[in-house]
């Protein structure tokens, strides 16, 4: 199994006040969800969680994208009503991709909660940023998130877990400091070159290398 890679000279640390100045953030808990706006992705669990945190008004939940007009971006809103997440939950849309740097780095740690991933593609750009990832264990989850030294695994669904991790996450300046400079290198031996290096590889094992054939000798 060859997993993909990140760009690593995008996706790397930047100074966290630098990039909430950038964003236009101030001072709070800042979580991060980067992803497709789909049921599969699990936000639901992800407002349970931030709604069982002690004191969820100052904490802010950046969702990063999704479709704007879409009918899953309007029932999440009206979820978030429900759990009087408002004025916690931002629903920043799609970014480019030269932006995408600035919010993992403006976050203190980025959640995938999702039911399934196939690899989790943010998960591993919020590492290559130093940046602590929570994610389900699903999927491809577990190649990029080393539970307990880059961020944390959660079983899937499961909120209340979910909660505890982020609290650790969050109390605790030193630990997200300490993860997330095991995340960024964990992150880069996961890097493009290294993917398109082991691939180029598997080809050469799979096709044989072209024979020469010896040149008769002169004179017959």
């Amino acid at each position: 199994m060859i997993p993909p890679g990140v760009d690593l000279t995008r996706f790397r640390p930047i100074s966290q006040r630098q990039s909430r100045d950038h964003l236009g953030y101030g001072n709070e808990r800042n979580i991060l969800f980067v992803g497709r706006l789909e049921p599969l992705k699990g936000l639901d669990n992800l407002f349970r969680a931030v709604a069982s945190l002690e004191d969820p008004a100052k904490i802010t939940l950046n969702v990063v994208g999704g479709d704007e007009n879409s009918q899953e971006k309007a029932r999440l809103q009206t979820l978030a009503s429900r759990m009087k997440l408002t004025q916690s939950v931002n629903f920043i849309g799609s970014v480019i991709q030269d932006e995408l740097p600035y919010h993992y780095n403006a976050a203190d740690v980025c959640v995938l909660p999702s039911h399934y991933e196939s690899f989790g593609l943010a998960a591993l750009e919020a590492a290559a940023c130093g940046r602590p990832v929570v994610a389900s264990d699903v999927g491809g989850l577990p190649t990029i998130v080393k539970s307990g030294a880059t961020g944390y695994l959660v079983p899937a669904k499961q909120s209340d877990v979910m909660a505890e991790r982020l609290c650790e996450l969050l109390d605790d300046d030193v630990m997200r400091v300490k993860m997330g400079t095991a995340a960024r290198i964990h992150a880069e031996m996961l890097s493009w070159d290294r993917s398109t290096d082991a691939l180029l590889d598997s080809y050469r094992k799979l096709v044989p290398a072209p024979t020469v054939a010896a040149a008769p000798a002169a004179g017959g």
